[in-house]
C-alpha cells in the first residue's frame, strides 16, 4: 500500500489531481500495489477516490485583499492538513499549483520527513523569481508541464522532470465543433460567444455582471450593424466550474436579466461543468486569466484574456509589482517557447470596462482573419506541448511519483542508525534507573496489595492493553477488587490525575487518554487510576473504593520504578531492533516473571533470551470478537504497529476472523480525529459499498465526535492461549 497526500486547492488543480490519481492507481495496480490518497480537493478528486479532509472550496481566494479576508479559514485548512499528515504519515505528498499555501505546507511536511513533490510549479520564470530558492529547498522534486521549464529549473539547481501538460489528457481534443454544438442544441450557423468569469467568489464578483453587460452591448452593436440576420441571435454560453455555488450564481444571472431585460437577439445559456464543450462550440470568448485560457487555446477557441482585481490588489500591483509582460498562459508559453508576439489580447485591471470588453468581443466575432490567425497560433502551441514520446502526461507523472514513494524516508528504515541509536539511548537511560534502584538511591513504594505489571521492551505495538484488560476481567471473575493504574497518555488526566469508577457508562478519551478509555470499555468492573503519578492515583482510588483493593495492574509498567512490583509480565513481538524502537535490550528480560509472544510469525529474539534466562515463555495470538460479516470493510486504525516494518497483526487477525479488507486507513498511534474527518471516511466507505471497521482504541475517540456504534464494526481483541499454556498462565498469574 502506497499512501499519498494530495493537495489541490483550485478548480483546475482539482481536475489535474483527479487525472493524476487515476494514473497513480493504474500504475500502482500494474506493479501489484494499491494507492491510498488523502488530502485537499474538490468534486473531481473526490470522484477519483481521494479521501477529502479539506474541501477546496475553503481555499478559493485570489488577490491580496481577498486572501486577507479569508486568512483565518486558509490557516485553519493549513493546520488541519498538517495534522492529518502527522497522523497518517504518507509516503509522499504531492502539491498542485497554489504556491503561497503550498510553500507553507511543504515546510511543515519536511519536518516529518515526508518527501514533497511540486506538480505544476508556479511560473517563477515570469515573475517573483526568488521563489526558485523555496522550490529548491522545500521540494524533493518538481514535475513541470511546459518543455522549456525543465532547462530553466535545472539551471537553478532543482531536481526537475518534464512530464507533459496534463490538459492533453483531460480535454476532449478530438471533439469537432459540429459535435460540440449539437450537444448544446446549437446550429453551425449560430454566432456563439463564451464567457468564463472564474470559479472563486471574488473572481465572479469582479467579472460576472461586467462580462454580461459587455456581451449584451456587443450583441446590440452586431445587431444594429446588420451582422446578424433578422431573427437570429447572439448565443452566449456561460459555463461554471463544479466547485462553484451554482444555485447562487443562477440567482445572480436571473437578477441581472431582470434588471437589463435583454432583447430577443441576445440568448443566454448558463450551465455548470462542460466548459470544454462550450469552448469548442464558441466562435470567440472572453475568459478570465488562468488555466481556462490555455484550455481555450488547445481547444481552438479565439479569445481575450480578462482579469479585473479588487482595488487593493490593483493598487499594490500597479505600484509595487515591476513585472509588465504578459500574464495569460497562452501568451506566456508562446513568448517563452518562440519569442512570438502575444497571440491573444490581454485586458487587465483598470483597462477592464464594459466598453473595452464589448469592443474585443465584436472584433473577435466579426473578423474572420483575426480568428483564423489565432487558431493557427493555437495549433502551433499545441504541438509544442505534446510529449515527444507520446506518453500520457498524467501517467508519466504517476510513474515518477511512485518511484519517489518507494524511496520515501518517511517509511521505516530497516537497520537505520537512527532507530538503533534511539534504542541504545533509551536502553542506557533505563539501565541508569535500575542501577539507582539497586544502590538504594531510588526507592520504589510498596502498595498494600499485590501488584502485577504488564509492559514491553519495545516502544508500543505489543498488545499489552488487551492483556491488562484480560487480567482485570479474570480477577473480577475471581471476586477481586481490581485497580488498573494507567498513565493516560495524551489525556488531560496525565498531568492532573483522575479516577474512572467501575460501572461508569463511558470514560472520556479526551480526559483520560485513549488507552485508559479502552481499558474501561474492555474491563468495566475495574477501578482505573489515571495519571503520571501512579502512587497518588492509587491513593485516590483507595479513598473512593468502599472495599480494599485486592490487585493492582500496572499498565505499561516494565520500566516504571516508583512502585514495587510482585509480578512482571512482558509482551513481545517478532519485530527486531532494526524495525522498531526498543526501550531496553532483550537482556532486560531477566527481571520478568513471564514473557508473552503476542504478534508476528517469526521467532522473536526475546524467545531465546527468555529460554536462556529460564523465564516462562508463552506463545499466544489475538482473536477478534465480531459478528459475521459479508462484503469488504474499510479498516481504521491508529496504533503503533501501523508504521513498523513487520506485517500487520491486526489485518492477520481480521483475516482469521473471515473478514475482507478493501482499504486500511492507517493513522499514527494515539491519533486524534475530528467529526468532519470521521464523517468523510464513513460517507466514502458507504459510496464504495463497504462498512467501516475500527479498533477499540480509535472507537473510544470516535464516539466522542457523535459517531454511533451502529455505524461501525468495533474490533475487540481477545488473547488466546491453548490449554497447556493457559494452565501456565494461571499458575504464574494467580499463584499465592
Amino acid at each position: 500500500m502506497v499512501k499519498i497526500l494530495i493537495s489541490a486547492a483550485e478548480t483546475s488543480s482539482d481536475v489535474h489531481g483527479a487525472e493524476l490519481l487515476k494514473a497513480l492507481r493504474e500504475a500502482a495496480h500494474a506493479a501489484g500495489q494499491e494507492v491510498e490518497a488523502v488530502g485537499i480537493g474538490g468534486p473531481k478528486l473526490r470522484e477519483a477516490g481521494l479521501r477529502v479532509v479539506v474541501d477546496a472550496k475553503e481555499l478559493l481566494a485570489m488577490g491580496f485583499s481577498e486572501v486577507l479576508v479569508h486568512l483565518p479559514r486558509i490557516l485553519g485548512a493549513l493546520n488541519k492538513i498538517t495534522r492529518i499528515a502527522r497522523q497518517e504519515r504518507p509516503d509522499l505528498a504531492v502539491v498542485i499549483d497554489y504556491p503561497d499555501f503550498h510553500f507553507r505546507l511543504a515546510r511543515r511536511l519536511r519536518k516529518f520527513g515526508t518527501p514533497v513533490v511540486y506538480y505544476i510549479p508556479p511560473k517563477v520564470w515570469v515573475w517573483r523569481k526568488r521563489r526558485v530558492r523555496l522550490l529548491r529547498d522545500l521540494f524533493t522534486r518538481v514535475l513541470c508541464i511546459f518543455p522549456f521549464e525543465e532547462a530553466f529549473f535545472k539551471s537553478e539547481g532543482l531536481d526537475v522532470k518534464y512530464v507533459g501538460n496534463p490538459l492533453l489528457d483531460e480535454l476532449p481534443l478530438g471533439m469537432s465543433r459540429s459535435e460540440a454544438r449539437s450537444g448544446l442544441g446549437l446550429s453551425m450557423e449560430d454566432s456563439v460567444l463564451v464567457l468564463m468569469a472564474g470559479s472563486r467568489s471574488s473572481e465572479l464578483d469582479q467579472h460576472l455582471e461586467l462580462m454580461l453587460d459587455a456581451a449584451l452591448e456587443a450583441a446590440e452593436r452586431l445587431h444594429n450593424s446588420g451582422f446578424h440576420r433578422e431573427g437570429t441571435a447572439l448565443k452566449v454560453l456561460l459555463p461554471f466550474a463544479l466547485t462553484t455555488d451554482y444555485s447562487k450564481i443562477l440567482r445572480r444571472v436571473e437578477s441581472w436579466k431582470m434588471s437589463r431585460t435583454p432583447p430577443a437577439f441576445f440568448q443566454l445559456f448558463p450551465a455548470q461543468g462542460n466548459s470544454a464543450r462550450a469552448l469548442i462550440a464558441a466562435d470567440a470568448g472572453l475568459i478570465k486569466s488562468g488555466t481556462s485560457t490555455l484550455e481555450a487555446a488547445l481547444l481552438g477557441c479565439p479569445h481575450a484574456v480578462i482579469y479585473k482585481a479588487g482595488q487593493v490588489t490593483t493598487w499594490i500591483f500597479e505600484r509595487f509589482i515591476r513585472y509588465r509582460g504578459p500574464v495569460g498562459l497562452v501568451n506566456l508559453v508562446a513568448r517563452k517557447a518562440k519569442g512570438d508576439s502575444p497571440l491573444v489580447r490581454e485586458i487587465l485591471l483598470d483597462e477592464v470596462t464594459v466598453q473595452s470588453l464589448a469592443d474585443e468581443a465584436v472584433r473577435l466575432l466579426s473578423d474572420d482573419e483575426v480568428r483564423a490567425r489565432m487558431r493557427h497560433g493555437f495549433q502551433e502551441l499545441r504541438k509544442r506541448l505534446e510529449s515527444a514520446d507520446g506518453q500520457s502526461p498524467s501517467r508519466a507523472a504517476a510513474v515518477e511519483l511512485l518511484k519517489i514513494a518507494a524511496q520515501s524516508p518517511s517509511r521505516p528504515i530497516h537497520g537505520s542508525w537512527l532507530v538503533r541509536s534511539g534504542s541504545f539511548l533509551w536502553s542506557g537511560a533505563s539501565r541508569l534507573v535500575r542501577f539507582g534502584v539497586r544502590l538504594g538511591l531510588l526507592k520504589p513504594a510498596r502498595l498494600p496489595c499485590r501488584v502485577v505489571s504488564v509492559g514491553n521492551i519495545q516502544a508500543g505495538g505489543t498488545g499489552k492493553t488487551p492483556i491488562v484488560a484480560q487480567i482485570a476481567r479474570e480477577a473480577a471473575n475471581r471476586g477481586l477488587n481490581v485497580c488498573i493504574l494507567s498513565r493516560g497518555y495524551r489525556g488531560e488526566w496525565e498531568r492532573t490525575g483522575g479516577v474512572i469508577r467501575p460501572g461508569e457508562v463511558s470514560a472520556s478519551a479526551m480526559k483520560c487518554g485513549d488507552e485508559a478509555a479502552l481499558l474501561h470499555e474492555l474491563a468495566p468492573h475495574a477501578w482505573i487510576g489515571v495519571g503520571a503519578d501512579r502512587e497518588r492515583q492509587f491513593k485516590a482510588v483507595e479513598m473512593q473504593s468502599e472495599k480494599p483493593i485486592d490487585l493492582v495492574i500496572l499498565d505499561d509498567g516494565f520500566q516504571h520504578w516508583r512502585l514495587h512490583k510482585d509480578l512482571e509480565i512482558v509482551a513481545v513481538t517478532s519485530a527486531s531492533g532494526r524495525e522498531v524502537l526498543f526501550r531496553e535490550a532483550e537482556s532486560a528480560l531477566r527481571r520478568a516473571n513471564l514473557v508473552v509472544w503476542t504478534k508476528g510469525d517469526r521467532d522473536p529474539a526475546a524467545r531465546e533470551a527468555a529460554l536462556r534466562l529460564n523465564i516462562p515463555f508463552l506463545k499466544s495470538r489475538f482473536e477478534l470478537s465480531v459478528p459475521p460479516q459479508t462484503g469488504s470493510l474499510w479498516l481504521i486504525s491508529g496504533i503503533a504497529e501501523n508504521f513498523g516494518s513487520a506485517g500487520s497483526e491486526l489485518e492477520a487477525s481480521m483475516r482469521r476472523a473471515g473478514l475482507s479488507i478493501a482499504r486500511h486507513l492507517k493513522f499514527e498511534d494515539h491519533a486524534r480525529y475530528d467529526y468532519g474527518q470521521a464523517r468523510s471516511i464513513l460517507d466514502e466507505a458507504s459510496r464504495a459499498g463497504c462498512r467501516v471497521a475500527i479498533t477499540g482504541k480509535d472507537w473510544v475517540k470516535w464516539r466522542e465526535l457523535g459517531i454511533k456504534r451502529s455505524e461501525l464494526i468495533v474490533l475487540e481483541p481477545r488473547l488466546v492461549l491453548n490449554e497447556e499454556r493457559q494452565k501456565l498462565w494461571n499458575h504464574i498469574l494467580w499463584a499465592n
